[in-house]
C-alpha cells in the first residue's frame, strides 16, 4: 500500500482533466481521493467551508482535486493556503481551446461563452497557478503519458519505493 503523509494538491482549468488524472493515478497507488466539489454548491465557494474541509485532512495521506468552482471563488486563499505547500501542488494544463470544448460537450457552458471561460480558467488564475511546483501540460501528451507523469510526480512525494 502506498503511503503519503499529507495532502497533494491539483490544480488546473476546468475541463482538462483533473478528476480523471486523480482518480485514476490514485487507484494504481492505492491512495485516497477527495474533490472540493462533494462540498456542493455554494459551499465549495466559501473560503471558511473549504478551509475547514482542507484542515480536516491535513495529516492524512490522499490526493484533493481542487475544482475550478473552488479555484474561481476561493483563489486568494487557495493561493495563501497552498504556497507553503508548494512541494505537493500539480498544475494540471490543457490547450484553451480543447478544454473549452470539452466544457460544452459536458454542458457546462454555450458558445458565447468562450472568451468568459478563457478570462476565468486560464487570464484570471494565472497568479494561483504559480504555487504549484509542478505541472503537467496535457497539450502535446497522450492520456497514458499524462497519467503516467502524475504517478512519477506523486511517487517521489511518497515515502515509499512503488515502482510503476
Amino acid at each position: 500500500m502506498t503511503i503519503i503523509r499529507q495532502p497533494a494538491f491539483l490544480l488546473g482549468p476546468s475541463s482538462v482533466g483533473k478528476s480523471l488524472l486523480s482518480t485514476t493515478v490514485a487507484s494504481q497507488l492505492d491512495l485516497e481521493t477527495r474533490e472540493s466539489d462533494e462540498l456542493g454548491d455554494p459551499a465549495l465557494r466559501q473560503w471558511p467551508v473549504v478551509r475547514q474541509w482542507l484542515q480536516s485532512f491535513e495529516d492524512r495521506p490522499l490526493l484533493v482535486d481542487l475544482g475550478a468552482g473552488t479555484q474561481h471563488s476561493c483563489r486568494l486563499e487557495l493561493e495563501r493556503y497552498l504556497a507553503p505547500r508548494r512541494e505537493r501542488v500539480v498544475l494540471i494544463m490543457d490547450d484553451a481551446e480543447r478544454a473549452f470544448q470539452r466544457n460544452l460537450q459536458q454542458g457546462h457552458r454555450t458558445l458565447l461563452g468562450r472568451a468568459e471561460y478563457i478570462e476565468t480558467e486560464y487570464t484570471s488564475r494565472k497568479d494561483l497557478y504559480t504555487v504549484a511546483d509542478w505541472c503537467i501540460d496535457c497539450r502535446e501528451l497522450t492520456q497514458s503519458e499524462a497519467l503516467r507523469r502524475l504517478a512519477i510526480i506523486l511517487q517521489g512525494l511518497l515515502p515509499t519505493n512503488l515502482q510503476l
